[in-house]
């Protein structure tokens, strides 16, 4: 890259200074040089903001010659080396009065540039589709990711996206990077990648165990990729609410329609109350649960002081009802 960019700059700096020959030998030129003495001094740190490097980046106390291109800049954000003898011999062919102090003098040429992050072209195309009129977030990937891309700078621009197209079935997009936005590009770049639709999925955050019942207070919300989505995926987090996981749950799990179950209000072996309520009469009596059961469920209980075997509605966690023919099975 240097030497390929020096070499354009020596080239152009010989044809240049071979066209100027007539002017610099004229009278008038000459009588200009004997009234007003130039210093001239070489520039040796060389930020250039245009396309092309003109002499007069190179060296100050130029006049006439100053605007004259001699070469193209290097690439946005990348820096050149420019050597005593390359500037001697661009001095000679321009005609400048100056010469290196030493053959370890040098100069430096820097294009000068903007840098965009990959989170910014990332940010720049999940905006362009929303202003296509996308409503949903979505997640965008590139196909040739890169950390960071260099482009010249151009006061007052912006750089745009372009030519978005996206194919909904595969979430695949092409577009392509411009930079200025308006006018005419200094920057064209192809663009591609996949932009997935991502939706809001109440999730567990923390450990819930199978006989626990989900609150509200166990709920989280999590962005997740639609694609990634399960047909009967929970979105909706009032039907978890009053229910329990057919399973132990980790933090952070998403439930499908059938992992929750009605919570287990009575374990088997479990201590119960047995109660026996009429208009009348309100009597309990201390049992022992032999079936597990949920809300309404009817389950076999044992009278723990008759060790008489019924069967009871399960109305409450550690609470079974029984009908009135079952009330001689109380005493």
């Amino acid at each position: 890259m240097k030497n390929s960019f020096m070499k354009a700059l020596l080239t152009a700096g010989v044809l240049s200074a071979a066209s100027l020959a007539p002017a610099l030998t004229s009278p008038a030129l000459a009588e200009a040089d004997n009234s007003v003495e130039q210093f001239i001094s070489l520039n040796r740190s060389i930020v250039v903001e245009e396309e092309f490097v003109r002499l007069g980046d190179i060296f100050s106390g130029l006049e006439d010659q100053a605007d004259t291109p001699i070469g193209r800049a290097p690439k946005a954000g990348t820096t050149v080396q420019l050597e005593a003898r390359w500037l001697a011999t661009l001095a000679r062919n321009y005609g400048v009065d100056w010469s290196p102090s030493s053959r370890l003098e040098y100069a430096e040429v820097k294009r000068d540039s903007i840098r965009l992050e990959r989170s910014e072209l990332l940010d720049m195309v999940k905006m362009a589709f929303q202003t296509r009129g996308e409503q949903a977030d979505l997640e965008i990937s590139l196909e040739e990711p890169q950390d960071s891309l260099h482009i010249p700078r151009v006061a007052d621009a912006k750089a745009g996206i372009v030519g978005l197209e996206r194919n909904a079935d595969s979430n695949r997009f092409r577009a392509r990077l411009v930079y200025p936005d308006n006018g005419s590009p200094l920057v064209r770049m192809e663009l591609s990648g996949r932009a997935y639709e991502m939706v809001e999925v109440p999730v567990v955050n923390k450990r819930v165990n199978r006989s626990d019942i989900i609150t509200e207070s166990d709920i989280a919300w999590e962005s997740q990729r639609l694609d990634r989505l399960h047909a009967d995926t929970v979105t909706d987090a009032e039907r978890m609410f009053g229910k329990s996981p057919r399973r132990t749950l980790r933090a952070g799990s998403s439930l499908r329609g059938n992992d929750l179950v009605e919570p287990i209000l009575v374990t088997k072996n479990s201590g119960v109350t047995i109660r026996y309520r009429n208009a009348n009469m309100h009597l309990t009596v201390s049992g022992r649960a032999l079936e597990e059961g949920t809300d309404g469920a009817v389950i076999r209980v044992m009278n723990t002081k008759s060790n008489q075997v019924i069967e009871a509605v399960v109305e409450d966690t550690g609470l079974v009802s029984v009908g009135g023919h079952n009330t001689a099975m109380l005493n």
